[in-house]
């Protein structure tokens, strides 16, 4: 079996975007599968880079190609050069689904060199972002035996915010286009996998004729190996809640420093022995709202860290932090959710209900709270500082519940599934 893996996001950039891909393609290595990962020669741009990463990847086979114009994200860029860039990528991002639709310029003729020379059996491509379908739909054209594999971690249309911010106009002509290049695009995908039900339920929906087509649901996981040599917990003098990670889109520390800051007016020890960590890379607003806060001494901003140093900090935190926006489809599964559930520390999830909230719920990991309570954040957070104060601020062990998430399980039920597809034929 030869998979040939398309990912925009693969080190060493670096978050959360490329760690599903890092983490089936090291697995599907390990297991003896022979894949080739395709990938962006890009460093620039919104993501941060993350060098420490390529030393995971290591023995993964990689290929890159560059995706024209991404570049004009980065701000040091020559003013002429980077406006003539932004305006051809914002074109690109109303007109072609997203930014990274000119990668396909480069990125078809290197997939048909590499399929002819390697026979390949499986072209898989990991969304966000879309666009490079256009390749697989015309790899599907000259290879017609060929079978595409559609991971979907979001939505193709409900994609989180993609067509609520900015100009009115602007997002109802990128919506009339997407559902145009959806309804082309999603026609040569054999086997579709998704992070949650209900992206899985919308493919099946819009994908009408299914014959032959595989729907399987596959979350995002976590791997045992990142955790190998992390420092274990141990209770401090400060009551610690962490927060790893961006604020994409709709998500906000806005609500989250609300419900603490009525907290801390309403116990005077937790103002003593209490403080929220954000490590991550802060846009501006957010910045702005933290250095805002009235007990600004009792938030401490970290910044751009390592991925490796995130982990840590989530495995010694007494409650580590997850937001999800208020308008944020029900479907939204975070790869942080399965970190946070390894790092066996208790979640404070501030999550609209779904999937996310289902899942920390039935796994008993920690509160949930609805993003619009305030009043329920700062219940939540004295109760976990009683139950921190008490020595009682821990998670059951469920080690069936959590494993099933690791990623080795995960991939031999994402081989099955090829192997099965195979068998079909």
């Amino acid at each position: 079996m030869r998979i040939l893996f398309i990912t925009y996001f693969y080190p060493p950039l670096g978050g959360i975007p490329p760690q599903r891909s890092i983490r089936l393609s090291r697995k599907l290595v390990q297991q003896g599968v022979e894949i080739i990962v395709l990938t962006t020669s890009n460093r620039l741009g919104w993501t941060n880079i993350d060098e420490t990463l390529l030393e995971k990847v290591k023995q993964v086979p990689i290929i890159r190609t560059p995706s024209p114009g991404t570049d004009a994200l980065y701000k040091r860029r020559p003013i002429f050069t980077q406006g003539i860039k932004l305006l051809f990528i914002k074109l690109l991002n109303v007109l072609c689904m997203d930014y990274m639709f000119a990668w396909n310029f480069t990125l078809f003729f290197k997939c048909f060199s590499i399929i002819k020379r390697k026979r390949i059996d499986f072209v898989y491509n990991s969304t966000p972002p879309f666009s490079p379908f256009l390749t697989t739909a015309l790899l599907k054209i000259f290879f017609p035996r060929l079978k595409i594999i559609g991971d979907f971690r979001d939505s193709f249309l409900k994609y989180p915010g993609i067509f609520k911010k900015g100009l009115w106009i602007k997002n109802v002509i990128r919506y009339v286009f997407s559902c145009i290049w959806e309804k082309i695009l999603l026609k040569h995908i054999d086997i579709f996998f998704a992070v949650s039900p209900e992206i899985l339920d919308e493919m099946r929906k819009k994908t009408k004729n299914r014959r032959g087509k595989v729907f399987v649901l596959l979350y995002n996981g976590y791997d045992e190996d990142d955790w190998l040599g992390l420092p274990k917990y141990e209770k401090s003098e400060k009551f610690r809640l962490t927060y790893t990670g961006t604020f994409p889109l709709f998500r906000t520390p806005r609500n989250l420093l609300e419900g603490y800051f009525m907290a801390l007016k309403e116990n005077d020890e937790l103002q003593k022995k209490s403080e929220i960590i954000f490590a991550g890379k802060l846009k501006d607003e957010e910045i702005e709202i933290i250095e805002s806060f009235p007990y600004r001494k009792n938030l401490k901003i970290l910044g751009e860290i390592p991925y490796r140093s995130s982990l840590e900090l989530q495995s010694v935190s007494d409650v580590n932090v997850l937001i999800l926006g208020e308008l944020e489809q029900k479907g939204v599964v975070t790869g942080k959710i399965f970190e946070y559930m390894r790092a066996s520390r208790p979640i404070l999830a501030i999550v609209p209900d779904g999937e996310a909230k289902r899942i920390i719920d039935e796994g008993e990991l920690g509160f949930t709270v609805d993003p619009s309570n305030i009043r329920g954040i700062k219940n939540a957070i004295l109760n976990l500082f009683q139950k921190w104060k008490d020595s009682t601020l821990e998670i059951k062990n469920r080690n069936e519940f959590i494993e099933s998430f690791e990623w080795g399980t995960l991939a031999k039920k994402f081989l099955k599934t090829l192997e099965e597809s195979i068998d079909k034929v």
